[in-house]
């Protein structure tokens, strides 16, 4: 059985040896990577603590120089990112918005929000998980993560089920979940996680595009919500926990339609409302209403549930769904190691390029028509 983590001793000691490598290193992107892992540390510690933990910018930064430094850096990726995303601005409106609309009238008739699930012992909690893995051929990689990072169980101020914190100089990854409650939800947080150290370990990078790629990339969820499906998949051919099984793939299937909205919506700003980060200032209903009479289709009943618009992370988590969707019915058919894989990985890092969705036939149409395969896995 592996074992959950709550001491913070060794968060405390990747601080101290992310510090001494702060020393030596003149790249001016490690030590942005490393003062924002260092950031990232604190806060995990507070959040494993259950406590507020005194920090100042001189302890995670140095100084307030350095702090103004990487905030300048983030601000010209984030700029740059800006300028790409209104670019292709009218390709994703349109390709978002055939997807949501095709969405909305297939999608589930269903508005309960389960939150309740069967409760399982830690050996059968941590079995599923194992089985799954092994499912994909990826129980050795299991293993050597437990034998060398660590899980942790901890609280969230912001009701975050789940994180995973990368040190992308030392290659050392740590998950963390919030409030471990041993069921379905906390396996689908976990596969969840999962994804996104596979992702890491397997396609390293250097610092630069480490960067760019968490500050510029929407590409960031794809093999995370990837290790959502594959595991859901696993527990359906397995008949494991039906039940649980077609409450959470309806939720599931609820949370990513919201993102699919998010971005079409975000879409249809005008590009000063973006380019001046206007929209950031707003409440989801004035977005929501600015942009309303363009929509073609009546949104409204979703807006009040959904999370605040973010454009790195409402199109990360949309394109998340919608290219993990592919990637899935790909490994289906032809395993891991197949081409449409491959050329994600090297698609993987950038910023948005249509030229990949185009190439690759991944068209709106064939997203539905995948989704419909999917809705099939659910008897109401």
């Amino acid at each position: 059985m592996l074992d959950i983590i709550d001491d913070t001793k060794g968060l405390y000691r990747n601080i101290q040896i992310a510090k001494e490598r702060l020393k030596k290193t003149t790249d001016p992107d490690e030590k942005m990577c490393l003062r924002v892992y260092i950031d990232t540390i604190y806060s995990a510690i507070q959040n494993v603590q259950e406590r507020d933990l005194c920090k100042s910018n001189r302890d995670i930064f140095g100084s307030y120089k350095n702090f103004k430094k990487i905030i300048y850096k983030q601000n010209q990726y984030e700029s740059e990112m800006i300028d790409n995303y209104i670019d292709n601005k009218e390709f994703i409106s349109d390709y978002m918005g055939k997807i949501a609309r095709g969405v909305d009238k297939l999608k589930p008739n269903d508005s309960e929000n389960y939150t309740s699930y069967e409760l399982l012992s830690i050996d059968d909690f941590w079995d599923i998980f194992y089985q799954f893995m092994k499912s994909i051929y990826l129980d050795e990689f299991f293993d050597e993560y437990i034998n060398n990072s660590h899980i942790y169980n901890c609280c969230s101020d912001d009701n975050v089920p789940g994180w995973m914190m990368v040190d992308p100089i030392n290659n050392n990854y740590d998950i963390f979940l919030g409030f471990l409650i041993p069921n379905i939800y906390s396996l689908l947080v976990l596969a969840h996680e999962f994804g996104h150290v596979y992702d890491f370990n397997e396609h390293k990078v250097d610092a630069k595009t480490f960067n760019k790629s968490m500050l510029q990339s929407f590409n960031g969820e794809v093999f995370s919500c990837l290790f959502e499906r594959l595991f859901l998949d696993f527990l359906n051919n397995n008949n494991i926990l039906e039940d649980d099984f077609e409450r959470i793939k309806i939720n599931t299937m609820k949370v990513n339609y919201n993102y699919l909205v998010s971005s079409y919506i975000l879409s249809l700003l005008k590009d000063s409302y973006l380019e001046n980060l206007d929209f950031t200032y707003m409440s989801n209903e004035e977005i929501y209403y600015i942009v309303k009479n363009k929509l073609k289709i009546d949104f409204d009943s979703i807006i009040e549930y959904m999370l605040p618009f973010d454009l790195a992370e409402n199109n990360a988590y949309a394109f998340g769904d919608v290219f993990s969707m592919f990637l899935f019915d790909r490994i289906k058919k032809e395993g891991f190691n197949n081409e449409l894989v491959s050329k994600f990985i090297n698609e993987r890092y950038r910023m948005f390029n249509k030229d990949f969705i185009i190439d690759n036939g991944l068209s709106s149409d064939n997203y539905l028509e995948l989704y419909k395969k999917e809705l099939k896995l659910i008897k109401k």
